[in-house]
């Protein structure tokens, strides 16, 4: 059985998709619909050779509208999905996809949720800092430094943890002193804690207000480690901003559960790696090209 795997921000680049652009009808008409609901010009910026962090306020949209083209392109030609899963912002680009929102509904609460998340980030600054450990008792200290949490669990060799500048300064230090590698990520905020909490009422309105549907295929939510349901759909993508995202356990679930082939919806391999480290036996994959040839 396949999922399609649908990742958060820091897993794109200028460019992405330009080859299904020029080749593919339905990648094409999926951008062209999304670039009637959005505020800019979507093919020019996706396509164009300028980084895509540029224009951050864009960014979130963006990443969703390729990424849902690129499913819909892709489960034609390599295979159907038996699940879907995103992380963070690439829930989004899942839940649509799923059919549990329309795309135009699904990008206008994309494009809500980023603005208010940078807004959120500016009144309480902050940032995020990948550590090379799940040990839970290095994680239980490091959460008790004032104004530091862990936002991601991603694999057993990586976590994220986000927090205030001066709680980051103070969590590399101890990391520094027992030995464990660090590395700050080029964010705008401390995403995934509680610092992201200005940004839920805005999102919340957003939610409460869109027609949410039954998934055509089930999705896993990072968050809960649940499918998402209609009935709890918006209380979920509302706590997800202030909560951390647990890919390392959607990973094992997917696992468990009878997945064995994996579809990464990107241009590098940030979720498949992780994958591997759950299922080293897992067949994963990164989307070819538009000109490669694929076989289901």
């Amino acid at each position: 059985m396949r999922a399609y795997l649908f990742p958060g921000q820091g897993a794109e680049q200028a460019g992405m998709g330009r080859d299904y652009y020029a080749n593919d009808t339905l990648f094409r008409d999926v951008i062209d619909q999304a670039d009637a609901v959005l505020q800019f010009d979507l093919p020019a910026y996706l396509f164009g050779d300028a980084p895509l962090i540029d224009h951050p306020d864009w960014l979130q949209p963006a990443t969703v509208a390729y990424q849902v083209a690129l499913y819909r392109t892709l489960s034609r030609t390599v295979g159907p999905a038996a699940v879907l899963c995103g992380l963070s912002l690439g829930e989004y680009g899942a839940v649509i996809a799923s059919g549990m929102m329309t795309l135009a509904d699904g990008l206008r609460i994309v494009a809500k949720r980023g603005a208010a998340m940078a807004q959120a980030a500016h009144r309480l600054p902050g940032g995020m800092m990948a550590i090379r450990t799940d040990d839970p008792d290095v994680l239980a200290l490091i959460e008790e430094i004032p104004e530091v949490w862990v936002a991601n669990h991603n694999s057993a060799k990586q976590v994220v943890i986000g927090g205030t500048k001066g709680g980051l300064l103070q969590a590399s230090a101890y990391l520094s002193s027992h030995g464990v590698r660090s590395l700050s990520l080029p964010v705008a905020g401390a995403f995934h804690t509680p610092l992201m909490a200005g940004a839920q009422s805005e999102l919340q309105s957003a939610l409460a207000a869109t027609v949410v549907h039954a998934a055509a295929v089930p999705v896993l939510s990072t968050t809960t480690i649940n499918e998402f349901q209609v009935s709890t759909l918006r209380e979920v993508l509302t706590q997800q901003i202030v909560s951390p995202t647990n890919f390392k356990s959607a990973a094992a679930a997917l696992r468990d559960g009878g997945i064995t082939s994996y579809v990464e919806l990107g241009v590098k391999p940030v979720l498949t790696k992780l994958v591997k480290q759950v299922d080293a036996n897992a067949d994963a994959m990164i989307a070819p090209s538009a000109n490669t040839e694929v076989k289901g």
